[in-house]
């Protein structure tokens, strides 16, 4: 994984049946795609059931700008869906805005497609907790992932 990143499992139904990896053979582009995958038998599907990618930064460089979150997903046989995420939190952890696409209808098997939101960062914000999901069974890979404001970017490209 890449420095100060976590990829696995979360929630609380199986916090341990998705594993996350780098993949080096199905990529967009680059030498690599972040690849989760639900590998345990069972349901899968309850809200708390999660696989995730993620990463913190603090909110200094970004607060109180709109940022663009961007990247490029493929999915095989998603039950729910995958996605990027990104919380803003403020102080004691309060989430003052969050997007997890779970509404962007990212399921079934697709080939790569580039997916993007804007998310505002509060001027009160401490923290950018960010990275990608997939919720329910299958497997999900990730790329090019980008964050943006004011076309100054910080991660990727």
């Amino acid at each position: 994984m890449p420095l100060g990143w976590y990829a696995g499992g979360g929630g609380k139904s199986y916090p341990d049946g998705y594993i996350g990896e780098l993949d080096s053979v199905t990529v967009h582009s680059g030498k690599y795609s972040l690849h989760l995958k639900y590998f345990k038998d069972g349901s899968g599907s309850g809200t708390a059931v999660f696989g995730t990618g993620t990463t913190s930064i603090k909110a200094d460089r970004v607060r109180g700008k709109m940022i663009r979150y961007s990247g490029w997903i493929k999915t095989k046989d998603v039950e729910r869906f995958a996605g990027l995420w990104w919380r803003v939190d403020g102080a004691n952890h309060e989430v003052l805005a969050m997007n997890e696409m779970h509404d962007s209808g990212i399921n079934g098997t697709r080939d790569w497609k580039q997916y993007s939101f804007e998310l505002p960062v509060d001027q009160a914000a401490t923290h950018i907790n960010f990275g990608v999901i997939l919720n329910g069974k299958g497997e999900a890979w990730y790329d090019g992932l980008s964050i943006d404001t004011n076309g100054v970017h910080f991660l990727g490209e």
